[in-house]
């Protein structure tokens, strides 16, 4: 059963942005009818809880960095170019967009084409007004490289939200290297997902969902993991409740980790 729809202020306004809506009610009749279409393909908690309304990436502790270091590459005649892997209705790089970040420079992935369409129907806007690459493609497919060639070492930014606790250990090792691979040398990774504790015995290392075992991080172990994949060591990662506020947990009591791994 999908939770109420409640819109932020800074969330409305995001909406109203592209939308060109003055009317809140109208805003929100919209959302629902489209995260309705969208749990008739695929019924993640995510949608059920309203979690793609609200730019997570912005909660992020690196999104002012990130921020930042495009602002000083335009100032001296570059660019910085960006990847959300992941990306669903595409409400991130919207919000990064609005906050300053050239669209042409992103590009956005996701598995399914059917959510960036519902992303342009969310939104209700033409893709001309949103100059962003987006691309449906399966990153762990045994083809990817060949069909998305152009991708390789291409961004100075990579992005993935709610991304690895889709997967199992082995998966997220191949994610990891993929990700790797997408990163220009002297690039950053940085993503957000369920985590736990490094001292939470009772969270273990995994979830069920959908009859499948998840792998969950704490903080320790992700940094083990790209070092011991892809020999990536500068690693900071934190738990927070998911909107950015450390050691805390949501009301539904669960952890998240956010982190940012450094090429170097």
């Amino acid at each position: 059963m999908a939770e109420e729809v409640k819109l932020s202020k800074e969330t409305l306004a995001l909406f109203k942005h592209y939308s060109g809506w003055e009317d809140n009610e109208r805003v929100k009749e919209n959302i629902i009818k489209v995260r309705d279409e969208a749990l008739g393909i695929y019924a993640y908690p995510c949608l059920q809880r309203n979690r793609f309304l609200e730019s997570r990436m912005k909660q992020h502790f690196y999104y002012d960095t990130l921020l930042q270091s495009c602002e000083n590459a335009i100032a001296s005649g570059g660019s910085l170019k960006l990847l959300d892997v992941g990306c669903c209705f595409g409400t991130d790089v919207r919000q990064l967009v609005l906050d300053g970040f050239p669209a042409h420079e992103i590009t956005a992935l996701d598995l399914s084409q059917d959510f960036i369409d519902l992303g342009y129907k969310l939104f209700h806007h033409g893709s001309e007004s949103l100059p962003v690459r987006f691309i449906a493609a399966d990153m762990l497919a045994d083809d990817f490289w060949e069909k998305h060639d152009d991708l390789k070492g291409a961004f100075d930014v990579v992005y993935t939200g709610s991304f690895y606790h889709l997967f199992d250990e082995a998966e997220c090792v191949q994610v990891t290297k993929v990700l790797a691979a997408l990163t220009k040398p002297g690039g950053a990774v940085f993503g957000r997902q369920r985590g736990h504790k490094d001292t939470d015995e009772a969270a273990a290392g995994h979830m069920q969902y959908n009859n499948k075992p998840r792998k969950i991080y704490s903080t320790k172990s992700f940094a083990t993991l790209w070092k011991e994949t892809v020999g990536w060591g500068k690693c900071e990662a934190r738990i927070t409740n998911g909107k950015g506020d450390e050691a805390s947990r949501e009301a539904s009591g669960r952890d998240f980790l956010e982190w940012v791994v450094m090429h170097h």
